[in-house]
């Protein structure tokens, strides 16, 4: 599997919606061969990633924009234990 992370930006005052931002990209790759693993933010930085694995980057960018999720970037991450 690849590991990829999507990058958002996500301001204090919006990060009381965390759980409804990790809920709306677990939501959006439902039924795919994608799979949510996790989201992090850096309330420092205003930066959200959410945390994703699956085969395919284009399939993971168009599950994300045909669930409305919003996001600056896709970048693969290279994830040891």
């Amino acid at each position: 599997m690849t590991h990829y992370l999507v990058e958002l930006y996500l301001s204090r005052v919006a990060a009381g919606d965390l759980s409804a931002v990790a809920g709306r990209a677990r939501e959006a790759v439902e039924g795919t061969e994608l799979r949510y693993l996790r989201t992090i933010y850096l309330p420092e930085d205003e930066v959200c990633f959410h945390h994703f694995d699956g085969e395919s980057e284009p399939a993971l960018v168009g599950s994300l924009e045909a669930g409305s999720v919003r996001f600056e970037r896709v970048m693969r991450a290279v994830v040891r234990p």
